[in-house]
């Protein structure tokens, strides 16, 4: 599944998708919302810890857990940067750059969890 051009960026998501998920529904969209926020640090620290253990089979398995949510969400960075760490950590290839892919993954959660949390509050 590609995400289209017409996607919003890390800095002023839209959230286009997950208003058409839940018919603009503000409850389940703020509960989709929070449930993202709680899931996205514990997903994220055992991806960095299989990639700290070079446990390349963990990597694929937990970046694959990951990539629905930033596509529901439209964060098509976070989806681009996940895809990679999958497919390398799925064929063995640039192995050597996950690391450094999954750092720059903690920066581009950060910022959606602040957009997300934006989101939230402005639904309140």
């Amino acid at each position: 599944l590609e995400i289209s051009d017409s996607s919003t960026t890390m800095n002023n998501p839209s959230f286009k998708l997950l208003k058409s998920m839940t018919q603009g529904n503000k409850g389940m969209m703020k509960k989709m919302l929070q449930q993202y926020l709680d899931l996205v640090d514990p997903n994220y620290q055992e991806l960095s810890e299989a990639s700290q253990q070079k446990d390349w089979q963990q990597v694929a398995k937990v970046a694959h857990r990951m990539l629905p949510a930033q596509r529901h969400l439209e964060f098509t960075e976070i989806v681009s940067t996940l895809k990679s760490v999958q497919q390398d950590a799925e064929t063995g290839g640039n192995t050597g750059d996950i690391s450094q892919r999954v750092l720059l993954l903690r920066d581009q959660l950060d910022t959606a969890k602040v957009q997300v949390a934006k989101e939230i509050q402005q639904m309140a």
